[in-house]
C-alpha cells in the first residue's frame, strides 16, 4: 500500500483516538463537576441542619421552666398531685411542675411529690433540677431503692457516671433484684469501658430480659468482637459477633428498629457477609430514611463487593452521595 493510500487511514485512526480522548476528558470534567456540586450541596445541608438545631435550642432556652398559664385552684396536696400526674402524661410538663410544686408547698414531707416533679424535669431534660428533687426524696426515704435508681438514671443521662454508679450500687445494696440498677451500672461502666459491665448486664437480663438490656449486651459483644479482630483472633471474634446478632435480634420487638438493624448490619459487615449486611442496612433505611450513617455503611458493603461488579460500584457511589447529602462526613471522603 502506498503512502498516499495509508494517509487517509492514519488520519481516520488519529481522529478516532483524539475523539475518544476528548470525550474521556470531557466526561471526567463533567464527573468532577458533579462531585463538587454534591459536596457543596452536602455542606449546605449540614449548615442548614446546624442552623435549625441552634434555633431550636434558642427557643427551648427562651421558655422558663414551669412558666405556664395558671390553672384553677384546688383544695389539697393530693388533688394537685393527681392533676399534675395527668398533665405529665399529656406532656404538659410545665403545668405539671406547677401542680407538683403546689402539692409540695402543702405537704413538704411527701417524697412521692418530689419524685413526680423530678420526673417532669427529667422529661424536659433539666437534669440538675431533677436530681435535686430526687435527692430530697432520698432524704425523706433513705431506704427506698427506687429513688436511688431514679437519681442514678438522671446522673447517667447527664453523663456524671461516678455519681450514677454510686447510686445504682446503693440501689442494688438495698434491693438486689433491681434489674434497672444492674442495667444502669452496666451502661455507665460500658461508656467508660471499665469494670465488670458484662456481669451486670447478664444479671439484669437474668432478672428481666428486656429489649434495652439485650440491646446493650449486643453492643458490648460487638465491641469485644472488634477487639478480638484487632488481635487476629478470628474464631473468637466471630463468636462475639454472632452473640451480638442474637442479642440484637431478640431486642428488635421493643427497640428502635433503625438502630437494631444498623447494629446487625455492622456485625455482618465485620463478618464479611455483605449481602446480609446490605439487607439490614436497607431495613434500617426503610425505618429511618434520613439516616446518613445507614447509607454510608451500605455503600461500604457495595464497595467491598465492587471489584468485579460495575453495578455494585454504581450502588456504592449512589449510597455515598446520599449519605453525603445527609451530612455524613465519612461518605464525603469516599466520593
Amino acid at each position: 500500500m502506498t503512502t498516499e493510500a495509508l494517509l487517509p487511514l492514519v488520519t481516520s485512526i488519529l481522529g478516532i483516538v483524539i475523539g475518544a480522548l476528548l470525550n474521556h476528558f470531557l466526561s471526567r470534567r463533567k464527573y468532577e463537576a458533579e462531585i463538587e456540586k454534591l459536596k457543596a450541596e452536602a455542606e449546605q445541608v449540614k449548615t442548614e441542619t446546624e442552623k435549625n438545631r441552634l434555633e431550636i435550642e434558642k427557643r427551648v432556652k427562651a421558655v422558663p421552666v414551669g412558666q405556664t398559664e395558671p390553672l384553677p385552684e384546688l383544695g389539697t396536696a393530693e388533688e394537685y398531685y393527681a392533676r399534675g400526674k395527668r398533665l405529665s402524661i399529656m406532656g404538659n410538663h410545665g403545668q405539671a411542675i406547677d401542680d407538683f410544686s403546689r402539692a409540695i408547698q402543702l405537704d413538704p414531707r411527701n417524697a412521692a411529690y418530689y419524685v413526680a416533679r423530678g420526673q417532669s424535669y427529667f422529661d424536659m431534660g433539666a437534669w440538675s433540677e431533677c436530681a435535686e428533687d430526687e435527692t430530697k426524696a432520698i432524704e425523706l426515704e433513705p431506704k427506698n431503692a427506687r429513688f436511688y435508681a431514679l437519681r442514678g438514671n438522671t446522673y447517667r443521662m447527664a453523663k456524671i457516671y461516678n455519681l450514677a454508679i454510686a447510686d445504682f450500687s446503693k440501689g442494688i445494696e438495698l434491693d438486689p433484684q433491681r434489674d434497672d440498677c444492674y442495667y444502669g451500672r452496666a451502661h455507665c461502666l460500658y461508656e467508660e469501658w471499665k469494670g465488670d459491665f458484662e456481669r451486670d448486664i447478664d444479671k439484669a437480663i437474668e432478672i428481666s430480659p428486656r429489649g434495652e438490656y439485650l440491646f446493650l449486651r449486643g453492643k458490648i459483644n460487638f465491641e469485644h468482637g472488634r477487639v478480638e479482630n484487632r488481635y487476629l483472633k478470628w474464631q473468637k471474634a466471630e463468636e462475639k459477633f454472632r452473640e451480638a446478632i442474637d442479642d440484637f435480634s431478640h431486642s428488635l420487638a421493643s427497640m428502635d428498629t433503625n438502630l437494631v438493624y444498623w447494629w446487625m448490619g455492622r456485625c455482618y459487615y465485620e463478618l464479611n457477609q455483605y449481602e446480609q449486611a446490605i439487607a439490614n442496612f436497607s431495613n434500617a433505611i426503610f425505618a429511618q430514611s434520613d439516616d446518613g450513617s445507614s447509607y454510608y455503611w451500605r455503600g461500604m458493603c457495595y464497595k467491598a463487593q465492587s471489584q468485579f461488579s460495575l453495578k455494585n460500584k454504581w450502588n456504592a457511589r449512589k449510597d455515598f452521595q446520599k449519605a453525603a447529602q445527609l451530612g455524613n462526613g465519612q461518605a464525603q471522603n469516599e466520593l
